[in-house]
């Protein structure tokens, strides 16, 4: 049930307007001045509002300032009441926000009318914000998929090379074994200090030295024995 706020000084067109709207099924909180109505609206949380234009204190004018400062309260559909019918005072009222006009005196289907009418194109406004924002979070969450996705490809990339690059490792350490049985089976304890010498001196200063540096030993080791490495695998093998 919409909640109508009637900020009205007259008490007899007050308690008019809130029988009208009472009879049509509309909830209803009413004030008898401008500062009385905008604590009204503040506490009540109306979803239209009825204002009079000529009050003391604070005409609707000034209210209709005041609650357009706040973003809670600025869009809240906001009819005058108003015996003036001169267009000055009409093009102000619109100026400042105002929705509608209605001018005293007013029929119960004039009032019904307009407030129907403000309903239902808030209602449509609100409806095309949460179709937007339902959009929106879909939007987002395509993109965050999308991203979701490429990641986990990423992330398997790294794995692939991560295993690849272990592979590689293994294969590093083995050349570097066979390349260390080797010496050790050609010249004895001389090969684990030679060994040891070209891995201190080469280090892995390149991509490409793990397979250049036991080349380089078995080199070394052969012409240091005069036996290839087959034959030394076979000698040691009987």
């Amino acid at each position: 049930m919409p909640k109508i706020l009637i900020i009205e000084d007259e008490a007899q067109i007050r308690n008019n307007l809130q029988e009208i709207l009472t009879l049509a099924d509309f909830e209803t909180c009413i004030a008898e001045n401008g500062k009385i109505g905008v604590e009204l609206v503040e506490n009540e949380r109306p979803d239209l509002i009825l204002c009079d234009l000529m009050m003391p204190a604070m005409d609707g004018y000034e209210v209709l300032t005041v609650l357009n400062r706040d973003r809670r309260s600025q869009t809240i559909p906001f009819i005058f009441l108003t015996a003036k019918t001169e267009r000055a005072d009409v093009r102000q009222g619109m100026e400042l926000g105002a929705d509608d006009y209605l001018t005293k005196p007013f029929t119960p289907d004039e009032v019904l009318k307009a407030i129907n009418t403000r309903l239902a194109k808030q209602e449509s406004r609100v409806e095309s914000i949460r179709e937007s924002s339902l959009y929106e979070v879909e939007r987002l969450k395509k993109g965050l998929m999308t991203r979701s996705q490429q990641l986990n490809r990423d992330w398997q990339t790294v794995q692939d090379r991560l295993a690849a690059l272990n592979g590689e490792s293994k294969l590093v350490w083995r050349d570097r074994l066979n390349a260390f049985l080797f010496l050790f089976l050609a010249t004895g304890f001389a090969g684990l200090f030679l060994f040891a010498g070209w891995f201190l001196f080469f280090g892995d200063r390149d991509g490409n030295s793990h397979r250049v540096r036991p080349a380089l030993l078995y080199l070394t080791a052969e012409r240091g024995c005069g036996r290839s490495p087959r034959e030394v695998w076979q000698h040691n093998a009987c």
